[in-house]
């Protein structure tokens, strides 16, 4: 419906203690294009790979990115 809006948040990486580092996930490049979204309905208002600090359960921090796609219906 127009003025609808699909927001698509993923992973964009893993934290690199042992047992989630060799995880791969899609670029958000990637997740753009296989969301397929035609591009005469839809305006990307965002798109982009905010960071965030995570904590293992040992304690130790990491910083990871997720992606974070909003589209917008015209």
């Amino acid at each position: 419906a127009p003025g609808g809006a699909i927001l698509v948040v993923d992973h964009g990486s893993a934290p690199t203690w042992p047992g989630h580092s060799d995880t791969e996930f899609p670029t958000l490049a990637a997740t753009l294009e296989e969301l397929a979204l035609d591009r005469e309905r839809f305006d990307i208002e965002r798109a982009d790979s905010p960071t965030r600090t995570v904590t293992s359960p040992d304690g130790e921090q990491a910083e990871i990115f997720d992606h974070v796609i909003l589209a917008r219906c015209r």
